[in-house]
This record gives structure tokens, C-alpha cells and sequence, in this order.
């Protein structure tokens, strides 16, 4: 029988008091990623430049991957969108239409306001319990991604509620014998949500990222707002949407035609 020895003598913290502090420093981490976003997921799709690629038609597509495969086992992780990010991607696909055909951006083409900047990701943690109410729940961890440079958010599995850190939780109920129906557990209720296979969107971002489209964007945007008075730059800066649409008619407007008069 080998000698084993316990180490006694080293300082650390209990893992539970550990849990709780990494937890809330990885909801300040993808806090931060939230906020130095340039553009949001919906956006990065119209960066491909193709007028028939959308958000939607990427995470339908998606969608469908992770029903087909129907695996919600422990561990699995998942793209994460709702109603309200579709009908946004909708609003969004409609505009970049409007300025493809040569209208001017204006404030009356967007609808983002109150949603994610990032793209966010769950993690399964648990097989599904029965709840006191009867109703089936995953706990979950969450995480974000900028989609401006690629930069991933570390994984939190608790959300404050009153001042109390609670578990993120996610009901499951079967809508069809071939569709699972998802319902977070929120400060407001419980909201649908629609878990998608990564790889629909992770192709789409790879292929986006790598054609220099961000970074042309970026340039854009940058050489746009050196033009501007303090005072325009500013109004325009606080509109997040209304400043992306503006950048993309000028990456969309029509080459003029050799000859053609100035």
C-alpha cells in the first residue's frame, strides 16, 4: 500500500464562497464584452454583403440542425436567440433593402432597442428535474461573444434576483413529439427562447470575419465620424443602430460610372 499524505497547510477559500466570487466576476467580463461591442450579431450577417443572407435564415437554419439532432443531454451548448431577435433581424433585412435601393438611414428603420449586443451561448448543466409545480427544468451557465473581434466571455451560472445569487434555470416542455419547447426562468417571468447548433453560426462568423468586411466596417465607420462636428458625431453615436445603417450606405452605395457627372 502506497503512502499517501493530506496537505492541510494550504490557504484557500471554500469552494462555495470560490464559486460565487469567479461567478459574479464572469458576469462583469461579459457585462464588459456587452458593452465594447461595435456591431451585433443581427449586424454581423449583413456584412456579407449578400442581400438573401440573413440573420434569420442562419439561425433557422440552426434551429433546425439542433431539432434534427434532438440531444439536450448535459453539457451540450447552444446558440441562443428569441422572438424579439427575429423580429429585429426582420426589421434589419428590410432596411438594408431600403438603402440597397438608395434611401437615406433614418430612425424610423430601426428596432434594436433592448437587445443583447453579443451573441450568447448556454451550456446544459443538469438533467431535467420536475419542479414543484410539475413543470420539467435545466440549470444552465451562459456566456457571451463580441462578434466585433471574437473575443468569448467566460461561463456564469447564476443571475442576482433581489439581492439573492440564484441559479439560471430553463423549463422544458414537449411542444410536438419533434420540437422542445424552452422557457427561461427571467426577473420578469418566464421568456420562449429557441436554442440553435453553434456551427450554423459559427460558419456564418468565420467566413464574415476573415473576407476583411469587419474591418472594412470598422474604417468606414471611423473615417465617417472624423467628418462630423462634436455635436453630429455625438447624436449619432448614441444610436447604435441608426450609426451602422449609416455606415452601410456608404459600403453599399452604387460606384459611380466612368463619365458619369459628379
Amino acid at each position: 500500500m502506497s503512502n499517501f499524505t493530506v496537505i492541510s497547510n494550504i490557504d484557500a477559500m471554500s469552494t462555495e464562497a470560490a464559486n460565487k466570487l469567479l461567478s459574479a466576476a464572469a458576469r462583469q467580463d461579459n457585462a464588459a464584452l456587452e458593452a465594447s461591442a461595435l456591431i451585433d450579431p443581427q449586424q454581423l450577417i449583413v456584412l456579407a454583403g449578400k442581400s438573401s443572407l440573413t440573420y434569420n435564415g442562419v439561425m433557422g437554419g440552426a434551429y433546425e440542425l439542433a431539432i434534427n439532432a434532438m440531444d439536450y443531454s448535459v453539457g451540450r451548448i447552444f446558440d441562443v436567440f428569441t422572438n424579439a431577435q427575429l423580429a429585429y433581424g426582420n426589421v434589419l433585412a428590410t432596411a438594408i433593402d431600403r438603402i440597397r435601393s438608395g434611401e437615406t438611414p433614418s430612425s424610423a428603420m430601426t428596432r434594436r432597442a433592448g437587445l443583447r449586443m453579443t451573441r450568447r451561448q448556454i451550456q446544459i448543466t443538469s438533467e431535467p428535474t420536475e419542479g414543484r409545480d410539475g413543470r420539467k427544468y435545466v440549470t444552465f451557465q451562459e456566456r457571451n461573444i463580441n462578434v466585433s473581434n471574437g473575443s468569448i466571455g467566460p461561463w456564469s451560472g447564476d443571475t442576482t434576483l433581489n439581492g439573492a445569487d440564484v441559479d439560471l434555470l430553463m423549463y422544458v416542455a414537449g411542444e410536438s413529439t419533434t420540437t422542445p419547447l424552452f422557457q427561461e426562468a427571467t426577473k420578469q417571468g418566464t421568456k420562449r427562447i429557441f436554442l440553435a447548433d453553434p456551427i450554423g453560426y459559427d460558419k456564418a462568423q468565420s467566413a464574415i470575419v476573415s473576407s476583411g468586411n469587419v474591418g472594412a466596417y470598422e474604417a468606414t465607420l471611423i473615417k465617417h465620424l472624423q467628418g462630423l462636428n462634436p455635436e453630429d458625431k455625438r447624436t449619432l453615436a448614441s444610436d447604435q443602430e441608426l450609426m451602422f445603417l449609416t455606415v452601410m450606405s456608404l459600403l453599399v452605395a452604387p460606384t459611380p460610372s466612368k463619365g458619369s457627372k459628379k
